[in-house]
């Protein structure tokens, strides 16, 4: 259960909130998973104030911001096809317009489409405070022992790599049984 709720308005407010121990504190970027799921008593830090939400283009790709929308990432115009089709598979318009890419990846599992082609993509994490990138398959592999205290900042995701994706369901919106 959520036992308290902070709006931060700078990073550096927010990543002391996330430190610390008691109560556990989380991030929360869209809220679509942790107003459902947390069956412990946790503090939270809305994120939405910290200008998290930006797709900018780099030398290498893109970079997402954290709290950005799925359903931004359907529309916008610099996005590849292959991701805008992930994210657009991956639930339904109302949860795609309150779920942040961040918050999809932390909370994703092997049924996950988009976490799958941002998996085959090479997709990296911004981390913060120690402004860190680490792969999305590291991230993955240990997430279950990552340190509290810690905030993505962006996903760079490179824009010249090709990602064809496919999965098998039982009805055309179901979860998927398998991805590739």
């Amino acid at each position: 259960m959520i036992i308290e709720y902070h709006r931060p308005d700078t990073l550096d407010q927010a990543l002391a909130l996330l430190s610390r121990q008691n109560p556990p504190t989380l991030p929360l970027g869209g809220g679509s998973y942790l107003s459902r799921h947390t069956r412990e008593d946790v503090a939270v830090v809305d994120l939405q104030k910290l200008g998290l939400d930006f797709i900018e283009s780099t030398e290498k790709g893109l970079s997402i911001g954290a709290t950005t929308r799925l359903q931004t990432l359907v529309e916008h115009p610099e996005i590849p096809q292959w991701l805008k089709q992930a994210a657009h598979r991956e639930t339904s318009a109302n949860l795609r317009r309150m779920q942040s890419l961040a918050g999809t990846l932390v909370t994703c599992n092997g049924r996950s489409i988009l976490g799958t082609v941002l998996l085959a993509a090479d997709a990296r994490l911004y981390w913060l405070p120690q402004g860190e990138e680490k792969s999305l398959g590291d991230y993955f592999a240990l997430r279950l022992h990552w340190n509290q205290g810690l905030l993505i900042r962006s996903i760079s995701i490179p824009t010249k790599v090709k990602v064809a994706s496919d999965w098998v369901a039982r009805t055309p919106k179901d979860l998927p049984v398998l991805v590739v």
